[in-house]
């Protein structure tokens, strides 16, 4: 039988990759409410990234979903019957309740076909570091077996890093990421949280800094204090805001030497939660604390 790796739309990778990797790589998208309108997260075909990014800046505000055991249940089975062995690595489980959902899925689905090879297992990751860690199991699929890939999931999943930050406080404010407070005084003086994800797979803030030079600054110093030279590239992932995204690419070149940088736009389902004008870089590197 074939492997598949399946992901979630919190994933955040280029569509390249899924044209490379046609057949062995397939995504099943969480619901985004905007609006009058309510869509799948495909990456921008339904509904381009520009568009969705406009209407945040209009004051629309979007609201994402888990994806349900149905769904997955639904997701399975066509894999399944396609002649699949399936290895669903999923959003973390420390801002999701969707791994625990796939969980669900999975016991039900082989009560139905005992036959089955499903593995489902955390990423404790997201965005582009949820990506990184896609990417290295896709580099590895002809030669390892369902389950040892899955092993090398739990084994390097908390040697990703990430570190990012917002420009609209407000947006963190409302999925309960950071408090009112803060993001009222925070606004005020310009104050940017910079965060990351910590070994459960949940978001902290690691600091707070004035203006944008300063954020840059934190993701230089995060990369040259974890980053191992013989690792993956460095992702950077934007809101819609990709001359940031490049200025940033530009001083990581420049103060580190590091050229091997990919950047992509960030999903409608993490950036309801965070909005336009996110930046997040992330890399393989020492293990996370």
């Amino acid at each position: 039988m074939k492997k598949a790796v399946l992901v979630d739309s919190c994933c955040n990778l280029q569509p390249s990759v899924f044209d490379q990797y046609q057949g062995s790589l397939s995504m099943i998208s969480m619901p985004v409410h905007l609006g009058d309108m309510d869509f799948m997260d495909d990456h921008g075909k339904t509904l381009s990234h520009k568009a969705f990014y406009n209407a945040l800046r209009q004051g629309t505000v979007p609201k994402t979903s888990q994806i349900t055991p149905t769904h997955f249940y639904d997701c399975f089975e066509k894999l399944h019957l396609e002649g699949r062995q399936i290895l669903y690595i999923a959003f973390s489980s420390g801002m999701s309740g969707t791994y625990g959902n796939a969980v669900i899925a999975r016991k039900m689905f082989l009560e139905d076909y005992p036959e089955a090879k499903i593995h489902v297992v955390d990423s404790l990751a997201a965005s582009v570091g949820y990506g990184a860690l896609v990417l290295k199991v896709l580099k590895s699929l002809e030669e390892a077996e369902l389950e040892d890939l899955a092993r090398r999931v739990e084994r390097d999943r908390l040697k990703v890093h990430h570190t990012f930050s917002v420009a609209d406080l407000n947006f963190l404010k409302n999925g309960g990421r950071i408090p009112p407070a803060l993001a009222t005084v925070g606004t005020m003086l310009n104050l940017k949280p910079i965060m990351d994800i910590d070994h459960e797979g949940k978001l902290r803030q690691r600091n707070k800094v004035r203006g944008k030079v300063k954020v840059y600054q934190q993701f230089v110093e995060t990369i040259r204090r974890h980053y191992l030279q013989e690792s993956s590239a460095i992702h950077i992932g934007h809101g819609d805001c990709e001359e940031d995204a490049e200025a940033l690419a530009d001083l990581i070149k420049k103060e580190l030497g590091h050229d091997h940088i990919i950047i992509n736009p960030e999903s409608p389902t993490i950036g309801s939660h965070v909005g336009p004008g996110l930046l997040v870089i992330s890399f393989f590197g020492n293990e996370r604390a």
